[in-house]
């Protein structure tokens, strides 16, 4: 065994503060990056983890019982939530239809296989490290102190601008960057401030308790700010389950339990009297002129947000059960839903790669398997519940509220990377208190060899090159990608060099960035016919579309951002005709989404052949009515 010194005594402490720094990630966004609110979260996210990593591999090198690395060993049980559902994951990437884009993700979302397993890791790691519920109770302060700062912006934000990130708005999005995203991190902080917070009454720690009862106040009304439906419902219906467990689960022995069960039918009654009198008077004025009120009344297939849904929802089903095992691969939703695409979606986004619906959307991206490993780690959480509630029934209760507000929220929503980080928070913190209170460990022996030294070389291996080559680098070449973009039209020089410099990186995020250079840059030609002639840029961009369509074929949008690019910036009667041929390629991966009709139109216009274009018009209208109008629009204003 190797020697180990004092200075190894500061490691566990520093794993703690590492691994706890990891759910203050919410709080950071930066207008330097591309992806402003997800990207910096997710890049500092793995950062930490992997350098926790190195420093536990370190440890179980050094000295195992330096911490108890195996009385917190991982039960079957833990394996398997965590284990089982990654295998999955890593399953469907291999078996679906683009492994690149299913392993590394991308940095608008910052999951992918890559980033699941950073998650991954983070559970393991929790539950390796925090061995005592005051350990927990810290991670769980820094968390609800999270969370007050980022309810404190959301609820400013409601009343003033808070910069170009957080503009004063309606709905309230604070440094998550999306309504319905925060909601969903604020849920998870909410129910866990409230069972902390009854423990720290017990234990009369009254700053602890002023910490709690802020993140629940504060959370609450964030989550109201946000107008998002799901996380009301879900919100609701975690109510409703905690008061209905306390009613009918809760011991009613002494005065206390028939107090609480009183207390909870009441406060049960009130949730249905005020949630039907806002229904029953969801068309008097003070409903419709209260917008979170409004909009949370508003559910009918009249509103085209729930409209929208409810056609991605049909045709995700179809997608599905074209491949219902493994389902087409994690983060290839955009491919299933461009094959099956509705052309009534086409006045919306432009692409769809969730389809709002946990159900619809691991379906699609990882099968049946796939869905039934994520209800498996959700139900064997309930059981890990059912079992502790002799002893503590408060967690039981308000965990299971929180994951029924949390699926119930799923409904309408997909996860994220904010409730992704919670939910393996959660899992882990619950896996701790049943293997604390039901699994009895063998004492660490003295002699207990820890890992060996070619383990350790070969982790601390893949670990740096993760942290550098792929999460280092990124984050340099969205920075310089960024300025690259804001460059454009004042100064195209310098944007060309900054962006030559972010593609030269050839880190996984190129494809993002070429695609996203290109876009913006063709929004401006029109104001700025002068960056038509911008050849650089041209070379750059194109390069880089040519490699992203290699590497990504089944990813319609790099093709039509191609195709855009040669017609606006090289024009040629050769370049023309190869757009032709992009058109039509798209048309094949998605033949129900109009870009493919509007860039062979729009290829065949500029080379005089009426003819053609009329007849791409008429193969629009042959497939479908709406999409045939929507291509013939374009036509007739081509011609006007």
């Amino acid at each position: 065994m190797p020697n180990y010194s004092k200075a190894d005594n500061r490691i566990l402490p520093l794993l703690k503060i590492v691994l706890g720094a990891c759910l203050v990630a919410p709080l950071f966004a930066a207008d330097s990056l591309l992806f402003p609110f997800t990207a910096p979260k997710g890049f500092l996210f793995r950062i930490l983890v992997e350098i926790a990593a190195v420093l536990w591999l370190y440890s179980a090198w050094k000295k195992p019982s330096f911490f108890p690395l195996k009385s917190a060993s991982l039960s079957l049980t833990s394996f398997y939530k965590g284990g089982f559902f990654f295998a999955i994951w890593i399953l469907s990437g291999i078996f679906g239809i683009d492994f690149n884009s299913s392993f590394w993700g991308n940095m608008e979302r910052m999951i992918g296989v890559f980033g699941m397993a950073h998650f991954v890791l983070f559970f393991f790691l929790i539950q390796s490290v925090f061995n005592s519920v005051e350990s927990f109770k810290n991670l769980f302060k820094v968390s609800a102190a999270a969370s007050v700062l980022v309810s404190l912006l959301a609820v400013a934000q409601k009343f003033v601008s808070l910069g170009a990130l957080m503009p004063q708005a309606e709905r309230v999005s604070s440094t998550v960057g999306n309504p319905a995203f925060l909601a969903s991190y604020l849920l998870f902080n909410v129910f866990f401030a409230a069972y902390f917070f009854q423990k720290s009454l017990e234990e009369k720690d009254k700053k602890s308790s002023w910490l709690f009862g802020a993140a629940i106040l504060l959370g609450l009304a964030a989550i109201i700010l946000t107008g998002t439906r799901g996380a009301l419902l879900g919100l609701a219906a975690g109510a409703i389950m905690f008061f209905a467990l306390a009613i009918f689960i809760l011991p009613s022995k002494g005065e206390s339990g028939k107090k609480i069960k009183k207390i909870s039918l009441i406060c049960l009654a009130a949730i249905f009297v005020l949630a039907g009198s806002v229904f029953a008077f969801r068309k008097s004025s003070f409903v419709q002129d209260n917008a979170i009120l409004s909009r949370l009344t508003d559910i009918s297939l009249n509103d085209s947000t729930i409209r929208n849904r409810v056609i991605v929802w049909q045709k995700s089903w179809q997608a599905w059960q074209e491949k219902p095992i493994l389902g087409w691969g994690p983060e290839n939703f955009e491919a299933a839903i461009n094959k099956y695409f509705d052309p009534r979606l086409n006045p919306y986004e432009a692409w769809y790669d969730r389809a709002h619906n946990f159900i619809f959307d691991y379906g699609v991206s990882i099968g049946w398997l796939g869905i039934l490993s994520y209800l498996s780690v959700l139900a064997a959480a309930f059981y890990y519940l059912i079992k502790i509630r002799r002893k503590d029934f408060f967690l039981f209760a308000v965990f299971a509220a929180l994951f029924v507000s949390y699926i119930v929220q799923n409904l309408f929503i997909f996860d994220s990377f904010v409730s992704y980080l919670m939910l393996f928070f959660a899992l882990a913190f619950i896996d701790f208190v049943y293997k604390n209170s039901f699994i009895r460990e063998r004492p660490f022996q003295k002699e207990a060899k820890g890992i060996g030294v070619f383990p350790l070389v070969l982790g601390i291996v893949i670990i740096f090159f993760c942290f550098y080559s792929v999460n280092a680098k990124a984050v340099k070449a969205s920075y310089w990608a960024n300025q690259a973009i804001n460059s454009f039209p004042s100064d195209y020089l310098r944007g060309n060099n900054l962006l030559k410099k972010s593609l030269t990186l050839e880190t996984f995020a190129s494809a993002e960035i070429g695609y996203h250079a290109a876009t913006d840059y063709l929004s401006k030609v029109s104001r700025f016919p002068e960056l038509a002639r911008n050849k650089e840029f041209y070379d750059l961009c194109q390069n880089q579309l040519s490699r992203s369509v290699e590497v990504f074929p089944r990813q319609a949008r790099y093709r039509v951002a191609q195709g855009w690019l040669n017609l606006y910036l090289n024009f040629s009667p050769a370049q023309a005709n190869e757009v032709v041929y992009m058109a039509r390629e798209v048309r094949k991966l998605a033949p129900a989404k109009k870009d493919g009709y509007l860039l062979e139109i729009a290829a065949q216009f500029v080379m005089n052949r009426k003819d053609k274009s009329e007849a791409v018009v008429l193969e629009a209208e042959k497939l479908d009515k709406i999409l045939g109008e929507e291509v013939k629009n374009y036509w007739k204003s081509l011609n006007e």
